[in-house]
């Protein structure tokens, strides 16, 4: 009973064509919505797949998720230095992008035996989908060659979807997919925002979240003077301003008995800890 977006019941039509699909829309879209469409129809095909994250706190979240959407034995992890699950039997198998690119070299993983990398094998033998979120990191100049290996190693029967709502040229980077692999991959981009994106300011003491931008972006100054008014006496914070780290951690340290963090050079760090420690602050 969900009233899916265009975008989403075109990438839909794709995925039931086993074509390969790229789908670039703003946060919030609803583009998961085309991994988890994937993914059943992976498992009641009988194959498996992957779903791949840019960092392993991500991966772990969609761990979680996809074992309360498909069940705990369904679904394993797989990353640097974690794993879950039973890889030889699961169906879903979420990593990192740079453990798929081991898994596509063949390269032995720490503390693995022979059994899992018989499991390994025969993941890789029977997957039959993989799933790039966050696919924009393709063009990280340090990590961006694991999506461009992982893209060009897997074999042309799997179908690939990638996920982004930055990707700046998503057209292009289709149009390389279908060209590096001989298959089909259709681009699919929308700009429509259905949760609005607004900026807002927590006034200290804390208070509720007072929006300073409209949904169409627009800077309310009025909202955003409303909220100094609301802080300690503007004056005060404008005194501050040029008064020095030592003395700016003084004043927080003062008002916030809550832990503090920020942001310093490193060579004062320790000078202005030891000095904030002597009043029994850590």
């Amino acid at each position: 009973n969900i009233n899916y977006d265009w975008f989403q019941r075109t990438a839909f039509a794709c995925v039931e064509f086993s074509d390969s699909v790229l789908v670039a829309a703003p946060t919030s879209a609803g583009k998961t919505a085309v991994a988890l469409y994937a993914i059943r129809r992976c498992m009641a095909g009988g194959c498996r797949c992957v779903y791949t994250a840019p960092i392993k706190a991500l991966s772990n979240e969609k761990f979680c998720d996809f074992c309360d959407l498909f069940g705990a034995t369904n679904v394993a992890l797989l990353t640097g230095d974690a794993r879950a699950g039973r890889l030889e039997t699961a169906k879903i198998v979420v990593m990192t992008t740079e453990v798929l690119v081991s898994l596509l070299h063949n390269e032995a993983m720490l503390d693995e035996d022979v059994e899992d990398v018989s499991s390994r094998s025969a993941l890789m033998q029977s997957l039959s989908c993989a799933v790039f979120d966050e696919i924009h990191y393709i063009t990280d100049e340090e990590r961006g060659t694991a999506w461009e290996e992982c893209i060009v190693l897997l074999e042309r029967h799997v179908q690939l979807i990638g996920l982004s709502a930055t990707v700046p040229n998503f057209l292009h980077l289709a149009a390389w997919i279908a060209q590096t692999r001989h298959t089909r991959c259709h681009g699919i981009f929308s700009r429509r925002r259905p949760v609005p994106l607004v900026h807002g300011v927590v006034p200290c003491p804390p208070a509720n979240l007072v929006e300073v931008t409209t949904i169409d972006q627009k800077f309310k100054f009025k909202a955003y003077q409303a909220t100094l008014q609301l802080t300690f006496a503007y004056q005060e914070l404008r005194s501050l301003r040029d008064s020095g780290c030592g003395n700016m951690i003084s004043w927080n340290v003062k008002l916030f008995p809550s832990p503090l963090m920020g942001i310093l050079f490193a060579g004062h760090c320790e000078v202005l800890a030891k000095a904030e420690g002597k009043g029994g602050r850590r």
